[in-house]
């Protein structure tokens, strides 16, 4: 099987993507750039015969790189909604409109909003068909749009039949670690280290029949362990076990070569971070004709930790959030939602939703801006109920037992200037209007403007003197005169010339009007 065809149908048109899905560093959008109810991803597959009725699987790789790094997060899959519901079809007869669910067994890619596979049971019925002005007809499998809200539109960095997930080790088995003297603490080793934690199997022959194997135990100490207990603590980095003193874990019996590891993968280390397309060949196993190559990079291995940065790492820790008590805490938390990319969050103690007029004890509202690609001129994006859905769900999670948390949306408040500018000597009165109107659409930006560049404080007053400064440092500008502010937006004020705005909303920039004066 082999796939042969991948298109993309946005807004009536059709683009293929085949060429894009082969190379590396070019990514492609799954449903267009701004994905809409009806749009779809069609795969077209081409193989010999009806469909194997077993399982088929589908990887599909997102492209993620330039998005923005986000805190460590403890992912759970029930923290993160689906930012779209999708149907997956497949064809099945003899007009365009012949398509029927298609039997999905496993999908682990949340809607397009991770990277994962897709898996389904090869339908008996499914047909071949010309489509999109191929000669070559083919089975066909689309995944169609039936509602979205992504801030960020999923774009897809390969899709690839015929993969697995793969860990670097190699397995040893049927190992005689050692024989037992009856002694307290007794530490066997591993012939090959480090050794991969969860991949071992310790067996114990505890009497003269050769039934007389029993698998023992891997704990984390020997703190909960009673003296029948077949425990033993594994040290990976050293290839150790280590079993126990007969009041905290039993102690292996007496016997000759009586201590055996039936199996157990040994390995790690950055050795294990693999370039891309660097794996490449099968040592032994399969035929000639098959070809192995990896698509994505190794990643995850490292090497044991030092002391030093065992210390390190446990200072890291104890800065780590691991319970929202303060705002920043909130904050971060809110940043670090699965599968969720924010531009920024706020907290705002007291504030609940349904009595914004009121400080509510106990509750806390984060407002959160979803970010948007740079490319989009979107200035004031909303972010949508899915997530707003997970954000929420994720800083649960870590609430003390007597907060109410919500997150919701920002309130978005739309100013615009009117001012006179005098502008010096020499200087061309059309660069100089425009000059101003992009200072001030970069002063008034949510996310990347006000005083300090780093987007607008929630809460924080659009103050003339400021936008007098912004406007006299733009260079021509001799002094300027006669300014007005106007904003549309909810529970505003103005006082002396200044905008006053709630401490749930932000700014962004409206049209500004720019008076030249010679």
């Amino acid at each position: 099987m082999s796939l042969q065809s991948l298109c993309t149908q946005a807004s009536g048109e059709v683009v293929s993507n085949l060429d894009a899905n082969q190379q590396d560093g070019l990514f492609y959008f799954a449903f267009g750039e701004n994905p809409q109810p009806g749009d779809a991803l069609y795969l077209g597959l081409e193989y010999d015969g009806a469909l194997p009725e077993d399982e088929i699987k589908i990887a599909i790789n997102l492209y993620q790189q330039d998005l923005p790094s986000k805190p460590a997060a403890d992912v759970q899959d029930d923290d993160m909604i689906a930012p779209a519901t999708l149907e997956w079809e497949y064809y099945a007869g003899q007009s365009e409109r012949e398509w029927k669910r298609l039997p999905v067994t496993r999908n682990s890619i949340k809607a397009f909003a991770s990277s994962g596979s897709i898996a389904f049971i090869g339908p008996s019925d499914a047909t071949k068909r010309a489509l999109f002005n191929s000669e070559a007809e083919l089975y066909w499998v689309r995944c169609r749009v039936l509602s979205a809200e992504y801030n960020i539109p999923p774009r897809i960095d390969a899709i690839l039949l015929h993969t697995i997930s793969a860990t670097h080790g190699r397995t040893w088995h049927e190992e005689f670690l050692g024989s037992s003297n009856a002694l307290p603490g007794q530490i066997m080793r591993f012939a090959h280290a480090p050794v991969l934690v969860g991949t071992e199997t310790i067996v114990i022959k505890e009497g003269s029949a050769e039934d007389s194997w029993r698998e023992w135990q891997r704990v984390d100490d020997f703190d909960n362990s009673n003296p029948d207990d077949r425990h033993y603590i594994l040290n990976p980095p050293e290839g150790e076990i280590i079993f126990g003193d007969g009041i905290h874990g039993r102690i292996p019996p007496i016997g000759e070569s009586n201590i055996k590891a039936r199996q157990y993968r040994s390995g790690g280390g950055v050795i294990g971070n693999a370039r891309v397309r660097s794996l490449n060949r099968i040592l032994s196993g399969a035929p000639g004709f098959v070809k192995v190559e990896n698509h994505q990079p190794g990643w995850g291995g490292a090497e044991a930790e030092s002391l030093e940065e065992t210390k390190l790492r446990a200072k890291q820790d104890l800065r780590k959030t691991m319970r929202a008590v303060t705002s920043s805490d909130y904050e971060e938390l809110a940043r670090a939602t699965p599968g969720v990319w924010l531009a920024r969050a706020k907290a705002l103690p007291g504030h609940h939703p349904q009595y914004p007029c009121v400080k509510v004890p106990g509750a806390v509202s984060v407002a959160v801006i979803p970010y948007v690609l740079p490319e989009s001129d979107l200035e004031n994006p909303l972010p949508g109920a899915s997530l707003l859905l997970s954000v929420q769900n994720y800083l649960r999670r870590f609430r003390l037992l007597t907060a109410h948390v919500f997150a919701i949306a920002p309130v978005y408040v739309k100013v615009a200037v009117s001012v006179s500018v005098k502008i010096k000597p020499r200087a061309k009165a059309e660069r100089v209007a425009d000059d101003v109107r992009v200072a001030l659409r970069k002063f008034l930006h949510p996310v990347t403007g006000g005083p300090q560049g780093e987007g607008w404080p929630f809460g924080y007053d659009v103050l003339a003197s400021e936008v007098y400064q912004v406007i006299q440092n733009v260079a021509g500008v001799e002094y300027a005169d006669r300014l007005a502010l106007k904003a549309e937006g909810k529970e505003v004020g103005t006082v002396c010339g200044n905008l006053t705005i709630p401490e749930n909303a932000v700014v962004y920039s409206g049209e500004h009007e720019i008076a030249v004066v010679l």
